[in-house]
């Protein structure tokens, strides 16, 4: 199937027709999880030699490894809630939200949750679940990681931060995009302990801290 990039196209026909076609890829994807949620069912992927979904749809339909993995997950909570599908379609809900909701839906609330999560973002749904079903603290923990010979020892860092101290957090990575592209959390608390040691001993010495960042 041959394709062009449509540059025949009006600045006004061009729009429409990338609103229509992201309209018709939702509906697309709503039609193909609803499918995989009645072949999921009979399991007629053993019938087609294998051994899993998740195998048929990277092998038999050529979905990538993390796709198929995603639209099983979909498909299955779709199979429970099937007011999911429709709002998929019209793009209420994303996957990446559904995915967040299914293991919290139930009979009683899917009516509750589904109509608070229209329309939000992947964060906002993970905040307004976490309002519904809080979860413990984790416990504060340093444990030392094994690495390959010749590596520099590493550390594993586990603990329970504020929402303040993950908006500071989100905040860093902003500003650091620059020098940290992939925003990798170690690496800004890393540079951020670094530079709180440094201002102590400024503070002792009176010298002045540079190019901390």
């Amino acid at each position: 199937m041959k394709i062009d990039i449509p540059i025949e196209l009006s600045d006004n026909d061009l729009e429409a027709r990338l609103k229509s076609l992201a309209r018709g890829e939702r509906e697309a994807t709503s039609l193909l999880i609803a499918h995989l949620a009645e072949f999921d069912a009979r399991r007629l992927f053993l019938g087609a030699g294998f051994s899993s979904l998740f195998t048929y749809c990277c092998e038999e339909l050529h979905l990538s490894e993390p796709a198929a993995y995603d639209r099983i997950e979909v498909a299955r909570a779709a199979r429970s809630f099937p007011a999911i599908l429709p709002m998929l379609a019209e793009g209420l809900l994303s996957r990446a939200t559904v995915r967040l909701l299914a293991p919290h839906l139930t009979a009683e609330n899917q009516q509750e949750l589904l109509a608070q999560a229209m329309g939000k973002s992947k964060r906002a749904v993970e905040e307004m679940l976490v309002r519904h079903f809080p979860r413990p603290e984790v416990v504060s923990s340093v444990r030392k990681v094994t690495v390959r010979l010749l590596a520099p020892e590493r550390y594993g860092f586990r603990f329970t931060a504020s929402a303040e101290a993950r908006e500071n957090l989100r905040e860093a990575q902003d500003l650091l995009r620059h020098s940290i592209p992939n925003g990798d959390p170690a690496q800004i608390i890393e540079r951020a302990l670094k530079l709180l040691v440094e201002l102590r001993d400024e503070g002792a010495s009176g010298s002045t801290v540079t190019g901390a960042l």
